[in-house]
């Protein structure tokens, strides 16, 4: 055991020490979810998360608080079913989003995917805009990749454009009946 697991406090040293401006904590183990807990004797009152400086701070868990994270046993090499979900979904890549995966997205997914095989759910947490940070290269192809972001700020564009027009079609309009 003491090969295979590392004692909390150590890693939340390690995050609180990083000068990292996004930090990123995911947690594949039994009872994972204690450590996105605020109230939880895990994080202490300095908690982990919202000590974090610069952009924010992310904790994916495997399990929640209370729940053990399944193990594939009929494999050569066994992992849990969160490391293989996460894994798969990453090397397939979510059709819909962008060319780089956010946290947000790719958790949602995850969830789902764990949900619909009936595996423990995965929780997180995410302080400031941590959820935001691009995470991976979305493989699906390039042709399903759909940035709202980038749609977002062509509506923007078009209806300002748009708007121009109509002020400008106002103003003749009022010319015109000036002259009527």
């Amino acid at each position: 055991r003491a090969a295979t697991s590392l004692q909390f406090h150590s890693v939340r040293r390690a995050m609180l020490d990083s000068p990292a401006t996004t930090k990123i904590l995911i947690l594949d183990c039994c009872f994972a979810g204690l450590a996105s807990r605020p109230s939880n004797t895990l994080g202490t009152p300095g908690y982990l998360l919202d000590k974090a400086a610069g952009t924010g701070a992310y904790t994916m868990a495997a399990s929640s608080a209370y729940t053990t994270a399944w193990f594939e046993t009929n494999q050569d090499k066994p992992q849990t079913y969160f490391t293989r979900y996460l894994a798969d979904l990453i090397e397939a890549g979510i059709p819909g989003q962008p060319a780089g995966l956010r946290l947000r997205p790719l958790f949602s997914c995850l969830r789902e995917s764990l949900a619909r095989d009936h595996r423990p759910q995965p929780v997180d947490r995410s302080v400031d805009t941590a959820s935001d940070f691009v995470f991976a290269y979305n493989a699906a192809p390039p042709e399903t990749h759909v940035d709202h972001e980038l749609e977002l700020k062509r509506l923007h564009e078009r209806l300002a454009a748009m708007e121009a027009e109509a002020a400008a079609r106002t103003r003749e309009l009022e010319h015109l009946h000036d002259q009527a």
